[in-house]
């Protein structure tokens, strides 16, 4: 554990030298966040006004601007990852890793401490992003997360933060060029904002069974449905008939069709078996990439 230990914070070091891989982590999820507020919130609002059974009026703003950070603390797991794998690809072809397994570490010593790394940076930054939001809906005089719905968040996100970390470990098994690596980070920025939108449409986009089982629908969803949660219970108890909880129509559980919806429950559980995947696939990839052997 000590040789694990040494090289997480190795890796820690090593990100946060990395200009690039700063930019991506700090610095997207601040551009999504005014991206979003300026282009989706009058959209998002108007969609939650129109699910509710009479005008929500500040109900449907909160409730807005939650569904923005819920969004963009998804988005944010993914830009801290490939940050990662842009510092990770740039010691590897530098030959940092075969001077260092000279002394006695092993790969998938390396394999871990770097994931870990990934892991808890990710972690972090999306609870900063949530944090903000929660700080911000209070501001404007609307309920926030209870301790439970914090406790919902937290696990919900630490599923998405080990999802995306194996997707990063696998990114990171690649040899990028910079013109590769950028467009990865865009493509994957916008692919992973697309499909964890899609089931905000009415159809959903193409089979939604197929596409319901992906990581990035499911991601989304256990972010966004606690965040959503107290605006609504919140509308629901001052209304006298009640509301209509629109959470799979804005994305907060995964609507295969018509009426039909994955429980949060279910929606954990698929996302775990994804996981739990990726991240065995990853670390096998990099032990294989860091072999000073392989041809």
């Amino acid at each position: 554990m000590s040789v694990i230990s040494s090289l997480f914070w190795r890796e820690l070091r090593l990100f946060w030298r990395h200009r690039a891989g700063l930019a991506l982590a700090a610095g997207v999820p601040v551009v999504l966040v005014v991206l979003y507020l300026i282009g989706m919130l009058d959209p998002v609002d108007t969609r939650i006004v129109a699910s509710l059974s009479q005008t929500a009026g500040d109900s449907a703003h909160g409730a807005g601007l939650a569904w923005v950070f819920a969004t963009v603390a998804v988005l944010s797991v993914f830009t801290t990852t490939a940050g990662f794998t842009a510092a990770f690809s740039e010691q590897r072809q530098a030959g940092r890793f075969d001077a260092l397994q000279l002394a006695p570490v092993k790969r998938w010593q390396l394999s871990v401490a770097h994931l870990g790394a990934v892991a808890v940076t990710s972690l972090a930054v999306a609870l900063i992003v949530v944090a903000a939001g929660q700080f911000w809906v209070l501001i404007l005089g609307q309920e926030a997360m209870a301790p439970l719905g914090w406790l919902r968040l937290l696990g919900g996100l630490v599923l998405v933060v080990l999802c995306f970390t194996g997707l990063a470990g696998l990114a990171a098994s690649v040899d990028w060029s910079r013109a590769g690596f950028g467009a990865y980070a865009a493509l994957g920025l916008v692919g992973t904002g697309f499909l964890s939108y899609s089931f905000v449409l009415p159809r959903g986009i193409g089979p939604a069974g197929l596409l319901g089982v992906l990581p990035f629908a499911q991601s989304a969803a256990l972010v966004r449905h606690p965040m959503l949660s107290p605006v609504f219970d919140q509308y629901a108890a001052t209304t006298a008939n009640g509301a209509l909880r629109p959470l799979a129509g804005l994305g907060a559980e995964i609507q295969l069709s018509g009426s039909l919806t994955w429980s949060p429950g279910i929606t954990a559980l698929v996302l775990a078996v994804w996981a739990a995947l990726l991240l065995v696939w990853a670390v096998v990839r990099l032990n294989r990439t860091l072999d000073p052997a392989r041809v």
